[in-house]
């Protein structure tokens, strides 16, 4: 029964962001927002709105300056990848050894944080289909969730990919003026039915305003 409003990208340069509470961004590529659209989003968080971001949406946050954690390069990423003997014909096979397309990895959460409020254990099974890497912050208390230094539980990922996530960043929020940030590196919804990340989702709705940190 919660309302929920569809806003194409294209539109949002257009909309009246004060007539919201919350914006959810999705997977994507955002290189089309424009500056000026940048700074009405700024303002409308210091204002006291809520953004929920994840994946490359929570890099778009972090490359302008609203997200208060970094994402490690996608060179350094790979750079694990040893290529010296590979031949052209092995370039599909490193191609495929170079992304993680679904797997199921863990992490350690804060169960005292308001976005893991109901959850009943210290680890939560998250769904990671990128290879986006966030770094830890250095602010205290704005970390919500990082990976194990064993993280993956199921699937296939290549161990110098897993070796990048481990230790890692997963889920970062905090304050932003009035407003909060909250990000994801994996989906929270999959294909809706990835239930351990649901909780978290609607905790960013109802709980945001309990987030006291600041980045």
């Amino acid at each position: 029964g919660l309302p929920l409003s569809f806003i194409d990208k294209s539109r949002f340069g257009r909309i009246n962001l004060n007539d919201y509470t919350h914006i959810l961004l999705v997977d994507g590529s955002y290189r089309d927002i424009s500056d000026n659209q940048v700074k009405r989003l700024k303002q409308w968080v210091r204002d006291g709105g809520v953004v929920f971001a994840q994946k490359s949406a929570a890099k778009w946050l972090s490359d302008n300056e609203i997200l208060g954690a970094k994402f490690r390069a996608n060179k350094d990423v790979l750079g694990g990848f040893d290529t010296d003997k590979l031949r052209y014909e092995d370039m599909a096979t490193l191609r495929a050894q170079q992304r993680i397309a679904g797997a199921v990895f863990s992490a350690n959460i804060d169960s005292s944080h308001p976005l893991t409020f109901g959850l009943n254990s210290e680890q939560l099974a998250l769904f990671r289909n990128s290879n986006l890497i966030m770094e830890q912050p250095e602010s205290p208390f704005i970390t919500v969730a990082s990976y194990v230094s064993e993280p993956l539980l199921s699937g296939y990922a290549a161990e110098p990919l897993v070796g990048q996530v481990a230790n890692s960043a997963a889920i970062v929020a905090h304050r932003y003026g009035r407003g909060r940030v909250i990000a994801m590196t994996d989906p929270a919804n999959f294909r809706g039915y990835w239930r351990a990340t649901q909780r978290l989702l609607s905790n960013a709705i109802y709980q945001a305003p309990l987030i006291n940190a600041a980045n």
